[in-house]
């Protein structure tokens, strides 16, 4: 008994620091990743649709030519490293419109970056919802169903966005990180709470709080650690001896009382009877006096 105890006080413990730490984690996921995604996607969107609106693309191939400096060969950046002994790179393009450019040179479609977008900002929603629920009701046995859904449902929505990064080229290996694994955990630690809802249905918490223990003179509470706290032991004493009486003395009190009690009681048993109570109760006594 006290063996499967200690296995359900470690399962909770554990679920507990999973669900409060991978919630905290989520959301900062959120507030970072899923948000620098979701605008990121949106900013290219409306340059690439601007661009083509006003006819800013396909540039005119003069203008690409008079502007875009020549290319270097591999022999000339060769060259030029050996030389200086830095290793001369392609220069990258700098501006947005330079980004937007190269993207719609790809063949990707303003659209769908806007698509992209808007499932990452419902991603970062549902991140912040799922990991303040998490973090919140880290420790709340009798929530747990609240938990376990919150973690199924972020686990439906993640799906979604990977598989459309998926089918439009932009998923990374990264992102299985923190859209599958931590959702997955998070499911697996809110059913470990669910099944100890199940086996009891009084447990509120997973660990008891400290400003909700019993305090000194009161039952221990048997639900937390597992191990009773030294009030609750104190209390479990008393309750047992009968510790505060009527008049509102302690039990030490009340034997001293008594030890002090019993010698007065003891000489009065073993008083020896007096001459004239034997004289009133002998008659024989009676008849010589006459």
């Amino acid at each position: 008994m006290e063996q499967n105890n200690m296995k359900e006080m470690s399962a909770a413990i554990n679920a507990r620091l999973f669900l409060l730490f991978l919630g905290i984690m989520l959301m900062v996921n959120a507030l970072t990743v899923s948000l620098r995604n979701g605008t990121g996607y949106l900013k290219f969107a409306d340059i690439m649709e601007k661009m083509v609106e006003e006819g800013t693309y396909p540039p005119a191939q003069a203008e690409l030519a008079s502007e875009a400096p020549e290319e270097a060969t591999t022999e000339e950046l060769s060259e030029a490293s050996t030389e200086t002994g830095v290793s001369a790179q392609p220069q990258m393009p700098q501006t947005d419109e330079e980004v937007a450019v190269q993207l719609l040179d790809g063949g990707i479609n303003p659209k769908d970056l806007r698509v992209m977008g808007i499932l990452c900002m419902i991603q970062m929603i549902a991140e912040l919802i799922v990991g303040f629920i998490c973090a919140v009701l880290a420790n709340r046995v009798d929530k747990s169903k609240i938990t376990f859904l919150a973690a199924a449902a972020l686990i439906g929505v993640e799906a979604v966005v990977l598989t459309v990064q998926f089918v439009m080229g932009a998923m990374r290996l990264s992102s299985l990180l923190y859209s599958i694994i931590m959702p997955i955990v998070l499911l697996w630690s809110a059913r470990k709470l669910r099944q100890l809802a199940k086996a009891d249905p009084k447990r509120v918490y997973a660990v008891l709080p400290r400003d909700k223990q019993k305090p000194s003179g009161q039952p221990g509470n048997s639900q937390g650690t597992g191990a009773r706290t030294p009030s609750g032991a104190a209390g479990s004493n008393a309750a047992a001896g009968g510790a505060v009486s009527g008049s509102g003395k302690s039990l030490r009190d009340r034997a001293m009382m008594h030890v002090e009690d019993e010698p007065e009681t003891e000489e009065i048993k073993e008083e020896e009877p007096s001459a004239e109570m034997i004289e009133a109760s002998d008659p024989k006594a009676e008849g010589t006096e006459e």
